[in-house]
């Protein structure tokens, strides 16, 4: 509080503004100073000779339950202070220094250091037995510096592909480490992502189709999401990775091919070939869900074909899609009748539809 007073008087005084900056940023000093490392400093002591450097105590509390549950409990707010204090401390000194005085690059590079000087911690704390819990939360704090530093240092699609590596990275070290709360960050990170994933399809392409530096970036997230799907446990979070980048390639697909002439034509052909990829697929390996995610693929071309293509495309666009894909579906019911066996209820739909 005596900070953010300090801070709303900066302007204010006639004094100079640069000698008030740096008198702030000392005060900044001391509370990180304070806060984070002298915690640590305690919990590490403690920890190495519990005799010696005692928890506080809890004497003005008669009951001694209530005594014993608050002295074993003070180290967990350790915990969150390893948290704000990094955040704040930044927070404040950015609006302290705006960015005439030291540019966003500085900043980056600044925060880039503070998370190295948390990934040092991690490796000091998790050295002492009984502070595995806090080594884990400085190594959580340095990878959200490290996003940070990464929103400071690029922009764009750049800043999208590096915050994609590291989602996949941090998906691999929770499963080698079986960590809860590198889990966590990373299912976080991904949906971060795939939010941004979404506001992007909202904005014009640009560049050629499929092959921009942002439809590169893009098609670098639907694979990485697609590939991590196989390390997890879980049924269901397997499944929502891979619905999820099932559906985004639908999405970029639809925003990079429709502006071109006649580009719903080809959106419907990289649709039906993409549903088709994945039912013979299915079908070779004997995937019950890809098979399920091929056949509402291809149930969403015609549905397209009947409803948008009839209506908006040319008269020669509209009878090559309609023969074409018709003679495809009846390939693929000869297809799947030899596999199967004749009479089989799955290709005789399947004969229905060509």
């Amino acid at each position: 509080m005596v900070l953010l007073a300090y801070f709303a008087q900066l302007y204010v005084n006639d004094a100079d503004v640069t000698a008030n900056r740096l008198a702030l940023q000392a005060g900044l000093a001391f509370y990180f100073l304070l806060f984070w490392i002298m915690p640590l400093v305690r919990e590490w002591l403690h920890a190495g000779d519990p005799e010696r450097w005692r928890r506080p105590a809890a004497d003005f509390i008669r009951e001694d339950d209530a005594a014993a549950r608050i002295i074993g409990d003070v180290n967990k707010y350790v915990y969150p202070l390893s948290v704000s204090t990094p955040l704040l401390t930044l927070r404040i000194s950015v609006e302290v220094w705006p960015g005439d005085q030291v540019s966003d690059l500085a900043w980056g590079l600044i925060t880039l250091g503070a998370a190295a000087l948390f990934v040092l911690c991690f490796r000091l704390l998790g050295r002492r037995q009984g502070l595995e819990r806090l080594a884990h939360v400085q190594f959580l704090v340095s990878l959200l510096l490290l996003s940070i530093a990464l929103v400071l240092l690029l922009d764009g699609e750049v800043l999208y592909f590096s915050l994609v590596g590291q989602a996949v990275v941090l998906h691999l070290a929770a499963r080698r480490f079986a960590d809860r709360g590198t889990r966590r960050y990373a299912h976080a990170l991904s949906a971060l992502l795939a939010a941004w994933f979404a506001y992007q399809m909202t904005s014009p392409a640009v560049g050629t189709a499929l092959v921009n530096t942002v439809a590169l970036a893009q098609l670098s997230a639907v694979a990485a999401a697609f590939g991590v799907s196989f390390i997890f446990n879980r049924s269901r979070v397997r499944d929502i990775y891979r619905l999820g980048a099932h559906v985004a390639l639908l999405a970029l697909l639809l925003h990079e091919l429709s502006p071109l002439p006649s580009g719903q034509a080809y959106v419907t052909i990289a649709w039906g070939a993409y549903g088709i990829a994945l039912l013979v697929t299915g079908m070779i390996l004997n995937l019950r869900r890809l098979n399920l995610a091929a056949m509402i693929t291809l149930m969403a071309v015609v549905a397209k074909l009947l409803l948008v293509d009839l209506a908006y495309l040319e008269a020669f666009w509209r009878v090559l899609l309609f023969l074409g894909f018709g003679a495809l579906f009846l390939l693929l019911s000869f297809f799947f009748q030899k596999r199967t066996g004749a009479g089989g209820r799955f290709t005789s739909h399947a004969g229905n539809a060509g």
